[in-house]
């Protein structure tokens, strides 16, 4: 199972919660949006498989991913 969980970013007008949740896998903390995500280097084997799967097909090397999970009315906002 995926250990999903919802994140608190803070904005301009303060915390808000992500709407979407999120997993992220790898072996250092990801920041983003002012928000940490902590290390996590317990993958899931079947993410596992498809990334062995993903550097076998591309020639890369992977080492981190980050996993959101929509749900109904879930989003998230236009970035570059």
């Amino acid at each position: 199972e995926i250990p999903w969980s919802q994140k608190t970013n803070m904005g301009p007008d303060g915390p808000y919660q992500q709407p979407r949740l999120t997993c992220w896998y790898g072996e250092v903390p990801y920041t983003y949006s002012r928000s940490t995500l902590q290390a996590n280097s317990h993958w899931h084997p079947l993410l596992t498989m498809l990334k062995d799967h993903i550097e076998e097909v591309t020639g890369y090397t992977f080492n981190s991913l980050l996993c959101n999970l929509y749900r109904n009315d879930d989003s998230i906002d236009w970035h570059s």
